[in-house]
Parts: C-alpha cells; structure tokens; sequence
C-alpha cells in the first residue's frame, strides 16, 4: 500500500471556470496527464476524492 503524502495545491480561475493546480510531484507520480477526465468525489464541505482511472 502507498503511503500517503500530504501536497498543497492552489484552485485558479481558469477562463470561465475554476482549476486546481497540482505539484508536478504529484502528478507524476500517479501518471496524471493534461486534457484527461477525472471524477471528483465530494466528500464533505472540506473534503473531496479524486479518482483516477
């Protein structure tokens, strides 16, 4: 099992809407590529999943 890193990432304004901006750490690490879809999770006001694949 992979253990867990805590990243900080900034939400930008991305023309109309809104991007969340991820460490190139992180993003390579779980082989996340630009212009793919993910889903996102809500999980509480504060908290949200993001799931890949």
């Amino acid at each position: 099992m992979m253990k867990a890193k805590e990243f900080n990432a900034k939400i930008i304004k991305k023309g109309k809407g809104f991007a969340i901006k991820l460490p190139k750490e992180l993003v390579k690490q779980h082989g996340l590529k630009e212009g793919e879809k993910y889903r996102i999770l809500p999980k509480s006001k504060k908290e949200m999943r993001i799931i890949i694949g």
